[in-house]
């Protein structure tokens, strides 16, 4: 309903008296929104007006709003970074924390360079809560034109990608048909039991654990400590060593220094039981172990664990049986470490019983139901000015199996697709829609698909390999193979495979069996060659891929900054070089070869000089630490040098052949003349693929 009053009778008097200024410029909201509370805050030295604006029906039906809106108001001159220190503080204090939207506040400051800070803001941290830009000369022209409100919104909502978002998302976000599990993994830790979640990666395992730390970080009963084990600085740590980290970690939560106990000589198991034993009654410490694969017998790389991971539960166990203030929750792929009763002795001939047999409770996380999938799909969609149709919604839940990252990746590409072609907006989303766009779509998503398996091929190479035989239709071999161990029930359990006609398995996301069946092909040495994207397809797909490279780095370098590895990138982004924001569709021969030069010089020239200052070699660390990558690499700065005629020798010859004849096939070399674009094409997928293997191996 919408009315011209502006104020509730709430709204303190004295407060808009006392601020005439702001007062006047507030009319434009009226018709737009009502302002249901206010007040004068500080918080690092800035001093803001906050207002809680109660949308009207209008505003409500085009942006999705269901709850009120943070407005912050400063007549400091300038926008600052304290200034978003300040709203995010304001944000979490009462009354705004229990009423409004946790996601979008609307900003007014008179810096005419507003919309530009907030949009480097929001670069650098994208997960941060949206901030909508209202200046002064938006909300003077409300007065006279209410549309000014609605387009002053729509043009942050509508653009920005609120899919697109590939990390773990914190406790205050969203969260989508994971209340139940996230209910009973606070009821264990709760009953000072031990759980494990099970499940692929990038289902959301992460951000239940965050989740569920959060609410326990409130109860004021349980402490926790949280342990990444995919970590270098963890991962090589042996049973004493990670033992004693806990101990440190317990002597920060309880201001205490019973670590000093480790530098007298006592065993770290005695000291780490001195330190649960000082838990106050009542109350217990939940451990939780994410990733927690990579300190197992099961890793690849630190053979160490064959024989710590043993003495570790044991002492682990034994503590929580004594004292009975101890809980673990541990995350991984699959429960086969909980599920294995005897390991071989690592210091011996035969074999030694498993500490974590039968003390675990195990959950599997699944995709998105298709409810919660269409509270994302409709909770997003309508902030960037997308209808889903429930038969759209259908169609992206049979394509992706609920999987979140896959549906969000495939929900991006519509939005990014759309947005190229300057569609207007709120516009519906229909499965006809979503059909045309699938072969592109899939191209486009296929990349991300090692993130999703990455973890069972490297731990679960017979899962893996049962997943390979299945999405391929090889019946007869999956079954032989599927008769011994537990293989197929973690496979269903993942949620990925389904058996129909007597036995005959079927992938059940169409997208990864695709690119399982690509994967074996190009592995079994079978060619496998692009199709040339369409002369009209090619704009939005550079914008795409060159918005991907700079997502990649930074998530890259994140990554390696959290395991303990040295950065690749100068800066960790691509965002503020020129050269990559100049790059366009290649059209010509001459076009190639600049492409080449500067894509040669962005990537492989800018990642050697960066190397060289820490004394790292392209040709020697990269190649060893980032295979997939090193590839990529290799073929940039190879088609750079033939395109620019410099000579190869025989051995970088062979290696450029080689290339060519896997990218293009009988083309050959002719490609760089006849079709440049193809070039550009796949010198930037396989930049991007490269990217994904590296991320989903760190």
């Amino acid at each position: 309903m919408v009315t011209d009053r502006l104020f509730s009778q709430k709204v303190d008097p004295w407060l808009l008296r006392g601020n005439p200024q702001v007062t006047e410029l507030l009319n434009g909201l009226r018709g737009s929104f009502e302002v249901t509370w206010a007040a004068e805050r500080i918080a690092y030295g800035t001093k803001m007006l906050c207002f809680i604006l109660k949308p009207h029906d209008i505003i409500k039906e085009t942006f999705g709003f269901e709850r009120e809106i943070a407005l912050f108001v400063s007549r400091f001159p300038f926008v600052e970074p304290r200034t978003f220190q300040a709203i995010d503080q304001f944000c979490h204090e009462s009354p705004l924390h229990e009423r409004v939207d946790p996601s979008v506040v609307i900003l007014n400051s008179p810096d005419n360079r507003m919309l530009e800070k907030i949009n480097n803001q929001q670069s650098e941290y994208p997960q941060s809560r949206m901030i909508v830009a209202l200046s002064d000369a938006i909300l003077s022209k409300a007065v006279d034109d209410r549309w000014a409100i609605n387009n002053g919104i729509s043009e942050v909502l509508f653009i920005r990608d609120l899919f697109n978002y590939k990390l773990p998302v914190q406790p205050s976000q969203y969260f989508y048909g994971r209340e139940q599990v996230i209910s009973t993994l606070v009821d264990g830790v709760r009953k000072c039991q031990n759980s494990g979640l099970f499940g692929l990666r990038k289902t959301g395992k992460t951000s239940i654990l965050l989740r569920v730390l959060d609410i326990l970080h409130h109860d004021r009963t349980t402490y926790q400590v949280f342990i990444d084990c995919k970590k270098r600085y963890i991962r090589k740590l042996t049973c004493d060593g990670l033992i004693a980290r806990l101990v440190k970690q317990i002597d920060q939560i309880f201001k205490s220094n019973i670590s000093a106990q480790l530098e007298k000589g006592i065993d770290a198991t005695e000291v780490l039981e001195n330190a649960i034993r000082k838990i106050p009654n009542g109350r217990r410490l939940c451990i939780v172990f994410d990733e927690i694969e990579y300190i197992t017998p099961l890793s690849p790389t630190d053979l160490q664990w064959k024989e710590e991971f043993v003495d570790f539960w044991q002492a682990v166990w034994a503590i929580q049986s004594e004292t009975q203030k101890l809980c673990f929750i541990i995350c991984g792929v699959n429960p086969s470490i909980c599920e294995i009763d005897r390991f071989a002795d690592a210091k011996g001939g035969g074999s030694v019983q498993n500490p974590m047999f039968g003390i675990v409770n195990v959950q599997y996380l699944h995709g998105l139901g298709r409810n919660a999938l269409a509270d994302m799909m409709h909770f997003f969609g309508k902030r960037m000015g997308l209808r889903f149709s429930e038969e759209a919604i259908q169609y992206v839940f049979d394509r992706f199996g609920g999987h979140p990252l896959l549906s969000r990746l495939a929900c991006s590409f519509y939005h990014e697709t759309l947005l190229a072609r300057s569609e207007r907006r709120p516009i519906e989303i229909s499965r006809a829609i979503e059909e045309r766009m699938e072969a592109e779509c899939y191209a486009e998503i296929s990349a991300y698909c090692e993130h999703v398996v990455s973890e069972v091929r490297e731990f679960y190479p017979d899962e893996f390999e049962l997943l390979s035989l299945a999405a391929r239709g090889e019946a007869e071999q999956f079954l032989d193979r599927a008769r011994s161990g537990r293989g197929l029930a973690h496979i269903r359990n993942y949620g990925l495979l389904e058996q129909v006609d007597a036995g005959k398995p079927i992938v059940l996301i169409p997208v990864l069996r695709q690119y399982l069946q690509e994967q074996f092909k190009r592995e079994s040495g079978e060619r496998h060659f692009r199709v040339m994207l369409q002369f009209e397809a090619r704009p939005s797909w550079l914008e795409r891929k060159k918005r991907s490279l700079d997502e990649d780095i930074c998530i890259l370098n994140e990554e390696l900054r959290a395991t303990g590895m040295y950065d690749l990138f100068p800066g960790g982004s691509l965002r503020k070089i020129s050269d990559l924001l100049r790059l366009d569709v290649v059209q010509t021969q001459s076009d190639l070869t600049n492409f080449l030069v500067v894509i040669n010089r962005i990537f492989v020239e800018n990642i050697e000089r960066h190397l060289k200052d820490s004394g790292r070699k392209l040709f020697v660390d990269v190649k060893s630490d980032f295979p997939h990558l090193f590839e990529a690499l290799m073929r940039i700065k190879l088609y750079r040098h033939y395109s620019g005629h410099i000579e190869l020798d025989d051995s970088w010859l062979q290696r450029f052949k080689s290339y060519v004849a896997n990218d293009f096939g009988d083309l050959g070399e002719s490609v760089f003349v006849e079709c440049p674009f193809l070039v550009q094409q796949v010198v930037l997928e396989e930049m991007h693929v490269g990217l994904q293997y590296e991320i989903a191996r760190y």
